[in-house]
């Protein structure tokens, strides 16, 4: 085994480690919330719960370990991404009704529009690399899926044809009536 597999063995038996231990963190806070129910009406314990599921998620997601495809690669890259925004989004709106209770003695925000907040903006940030050819999910050592229509329609085309097809009609509608 040369260096470089020595060290990517190395740093895949790390994050291994690492998210065994996130997720049994994770797991221990979520087991909390389904046993002490009284826990489960403060805000502050909802979302670190809400942040616990996202966590336990993205350790779920990286322990898929070594990928055989590029597209199993995308859809660990999906995942993770989704989640690890998640949870900072959550530990963010916790960080912002911690700072509300104490500073105005008021919760500004509901707990559902923190989980539109925390799960919705994921989500839309997801989906921005696969609104561009040139920005993909798609490993940087591999152009075969770049810049091609091989593997799926691009958003930003769906919407280019759309579009164009509104034009033209609108176009056909001009020249018909006059």
């Amino acid at each position: 085994m040369s260096g470089q597999e020595h060290f990517i063995h190395g740093m895949n038996t790390a994050s291994y480690v690492f998210g065994a231990f996130s997720m049994c963190g994770s797991l221990a806070v979520l087991l909390t919330g389904y046993l002490f129910r009284p826990l489960r009406r403060e805000i502050f314990f909802q979302l670190i719960w809400f942040t616990s599921a996202c966590d336990f998620m993205f350790s779920i997601s990286a322990a898929w370990g070594p990928n055989k495809s590029i597209q199993q690669c995308v859809v660990q890259g999906i995942f993770q991404g989704y989640f690890i925004l998640a949870s900072v989004l959550f530990v963010l709106l916790l960080n912002f009704t911690m700072f509300c209770r104490l500073q105005f003695q008021k919760q500004y925000i509901s707990l559902l529009q923190m989980c539109l907040i925390g799960l919705g903006i994921p989500c839309i940030l997801i989906c921005i690399p696969l609104s561009d050819k040139h920005v993909s999910y798609y490993d940087v050592y591999n152009y075969e899926g770049r810049n091609t229509n091989k593997h799926f329609d691009y958003i930003s085309d769906i919407i280019n044809k759309g579009l164009q097809i509104e034009v033209n009609k609108f176009r056909n509608k001009m020249r018909n009536d006059y």
